[in-house]
């Protein structure tokens, strides 16, 4: 089983070092609402070493994605 979360991209920054900052919000809006108000709200806050991916959350500022959250593959011990 998995659980998709609905968040729109609130801000992305660049900073020198070239670390983008991420932060994304719940969404409660357009053909969620319904859907939200029996979701729990939140926020989320990322830090990309990768450039690609901090250009990719720029291009949808203000736009809804999805996360989708599932059980992590066991990290086999050395």
């Amino acid at each position: 089983m998995s659980v998709e979360a609905r968040f729109y991209v609130t801000n992305v920054g660049h900073a020198a070092n070239g670390v983008g900052t991420v932060t994304l919000q719940a969404s409660t809006k357009g053909d969620y609402k319904e859907w939200s108000k029996y979701t729990p709200s939140g926020s989320v806050s990322l830090t990309c070493l990768n450039e690609k991916a901090t250009e990719w959350f720029y291009e949808r500022i203000g736009q809804d994605v999805a996360i989708t959250f599932a059980d992590a593959p066991e990290v086999p011990t050395p």
